[in-house]
């Protein structure tokens, strides 16, 4: 009896035990586990579709909040809501009945289009159709990568149309490699997760493996600065605004720019590359640049921070793709000012417990983007 209750056994049984737990998990979906909908989809990171998410899946959350709220452990800061995610036979978030229709475009990009955060009926696409009285299908992915164009404009047999790519300032300020390094490591996984097994054994393996997630869970309900202390607050920066309100921002974007005319160049021409490769399938390419958190609200905050070039950067980005006739959408301007003007309402273009923005940030640059899209195309029939 006393050899069961040494260490030397009690170790190696619990570590058995946990493995045993884990693997039995792994077989069963991991939305009780998530704080939102988004990490319920992107569990394994590159399922059997070509698109990001595993195909033919629907994810609910009643309490969803923002990854900010999540990563700083900060309870006080979130913003509930209510989060539906459904995902088409190609892996990619598309709700029927629109999965279903011939789509006049596409969106490319990052979570920010494949829709963080938010419901189905909330993403940028979606916006985007309605505004359009077309279907625009979402071909967002979790980092974001320009070579998926071509895939999708294949898949969907598209022989004209419009290519809409996001590009979120925080990838722009890491350059067109980290899109490239990004999709290398997705396509290198890739034969690990085909098949229920092989996908079971991907989340096994990884860092949203079932015992890692539930960990996580329960030594962030005891580290919240009452029993132990919270050392997940410095994952975030907590800033008040001229309003008294507070919002929550990702550290690395308030991070001085220092390389703008190197990444200026990388961009123009890998956007120039990509308007090549859609124009060969007789398809338009629009570039949507969007403005991180920080570069919008910063102005706006009690302690106004020095300019870390975000605006400048984009700014200097639209200006290359214009002069190789482009067409470019920068959010930068419109945003800001809009931000300001809500600010007495206390309305946000970005969730203040998240990187991503809300409901209202979606509807302004969606009107943005088609009333741009209305008039490069009437520019072009006047040609």
């Amino acid at each position: 009896m006393r050899r069961f209750c040494q260490l030397s056994f009690l170790c190696p049984a619990t570590m058995v035990v946990m493995a045993l737990l884990n693997l039995a998990l792994a077989f069963k979906p991991l939305d009780w586990l998530a704080f939102r909908t988004w990490e319920s989809a992107v569990s394994v990171d590159c399922p059997s579709g070509i698109g990001p998410f595993e195909p033919g899946s629907v994810y609910r959350k009643e309490r969803a909040y923002g990854d900010l709220a999540n990563m700083g452990n900060m309870a006080d800061m979130r913003q509930y809501r209510s989060e539906e995610f459904t995902v088409d036979r190609y892996g990619f978030r598309n709700p029927p009945p629109g999965a279903n229709s011939q789509p006049a475009g596409f969106v490319v990009g990052d979570s920010f289009t494949a829709g963080a955060g938010i419901s189905d009926n909330e993403t940028l696409p979606e916006q985007l159709s309605r505004d359009a009285g077309a279907f625009f299908y979402n071909a967002g992915t979790i980092t974001g990568d320009l070579a998926n164009a071509e895939v999708v404009a294949s898949t969907l047999h598209l022989a004209q149309g419009t290519v809409v790519y996001e590009l979120l300032e925080r990838t722009a300020r890491k350059g067109p490699s980290f899109v490239e390094a990004e999709r290398q490591i997705c396509n290198d996984r890739r034969f690990v997760g085909s098949g229920r097994i092989g996908r079971s054994a991907a989340l096994f393996l990884s860092d949203h493996s079932p015992a890692v997630l539930l960990s996580r869970r329960l030594v962030k309900v005891a580290e919240n600065d009452f029993l132990l202390p919270n050392p997940y607050r410095r994952y975030v920066t907590r800033r008040t605004l001229r309003n008294g309100q507070e919002l929550l921002f990702f550290p690395d974007d308030l991070r001085p720019l220092t390389n703008e005319s190197q990444l200026t160049e990388g961009w123009r021409s890998y956007f120039a590359d990509l308007r090549s490769r859609v124009a060969a399938r007789n398809l338009k390419l629009v570039v949507l640049l969007v403005p991180n958190k920080y570069t919008v609200y910063g102005p706006l905050l009690k302690e106004r921070p020095d300019d870390l070039g975000g605006a400048r950067l984009l700014s200097a980005i639209e200006g290359a793709l214009l002069k190789e006739n482009i067409a470019t959408v920068n959010l930068t301007v419109r945003f800001k000012i809009s931000a300001a003007d809500s600010l007495a309402s206390n309305e946000y273009l970005y969730w203040r417990d998240d990187t991503h923005w809300s409901p209202l940030g979606i509807r302004q640059a969606a009107e943005i983007l088609w009333s741009q899209i209305q008039s490069a195309d009437a520019l072009n029939k006047g040609d």
